[in-house]
């Protein structure tokens, strides 16, 4: 577990992957504790462990965030190209004259 500061503290340039990597843990890490009522700040925040992979070494493993990342990503892009291919068909099918 690290605590939200530890990314940005390391001497790890974030990367767009990673980021993304990181909010979607911390978010997790955060669940369902604050809305929009509820008060948070930098010192909360700090507060809060977050879940990362690691390296052997115990340091945030960014390789392995980066490439669950572009799976994601490409895991997400297939799915909207299926569905505006669906999408596609469906709209042919309703245009095509009746014959």
């Amino acid at each position: 577990l690290f605590p939200y500061t530890t990314l940005f503290r390391s001497r790890h340039e974030l990367t767009t992957s990673t980021a993304f990597f990181f909010i979607s843990a911390f978010r997790r890490a955060i669940g369902t504790r604050f809305s929009w009522g509820a008060k948070f700040n930098r010192q909360i925040a700090s507060a809060i462990e977050v879940e990362l992979p690691v390296e052997s070494d115990g340091k945030p493993d960014y390789a392995f965030m980066t490439v669950f990342i572009g799976a994601v990503k490409k895991i997400v892009l297939k799915s909207l190209v299926d569905h505006i291919d669906q999408r596609v068909d469906t709209a042919k099918h309703v245009l095509e004259p009746a014959r």
